[in-house]
């Protein structure tokens, strides 16, 4: 009798190994990361992601190189910070929230969980609008026959 894994089981155990083996020890402060990005798009390919050792790169790609710590912050801000807004949405509807930064912070990005019954409930969609550079409206739905707190954070720089 032969067994056969499909190759999305086969993707879903090589991840588990990965982030079993990636649990197992913290990186080093000499650590560096490799990796082959596209020349058009700059993305990542994220097969080609490897710790001190150089990856073979595909034509049309050029490797990277960066330290566990990289990049802090935002280009052109000098610090961050996300804002927390609460939220309710009745049962079986949509909710509106604007949402917008104190003082004289940029809106950089946003995201939101549900709150209740439990945090990351799944009762429903979020939908996100950036409507100015401090401004943004999160809209959700809520598919529940009750009504469900939520939490949005956007993220704010200045």
């Amino acid at each position: 009798m032969q067994c056969s894994i499909g190759s999305g089981t086969r993707r879903a155990i090589m991840a588990a190994l990965v982030l079993i083996l990636g649990l197992g020890g913290s990186a080093g402060a000499a650590d560096v990361y490799n990796a082959c990005s596209k020349d058009t798009t700059s993305k990542v390919r994220p097969g080609s992601m490897m710790a001190n050792t150089s990856p073979v790169c595909r034509t049309g790609e050029t490797a990277r190189t960066w330290n566990q710590t990289g990049p802090q912050g935002i280009p052109g801000f000098s610090s961050c910070a996300p804002e927390e807004f609460d939220g309710t949405a009745a049962a079986n509807t949509f909710a509106v929230l604007n949402a917008s930064c104190s003082g004289t912070g940029k809106a950089v990005g946003g995201a939101a969980i549900w709150h209740t019954p439990f945090d990351a409930a799944d009762n429903g969609p979020f939908y996100l609008f950036p409507r100015s550079g401090v401004m943004w409206t999160i809209i959700p739905w809520n598919h529940t026959g009750s009504s469900q707190d939520f939490r949005f954070f956007l993220q704010c720089c200045q």
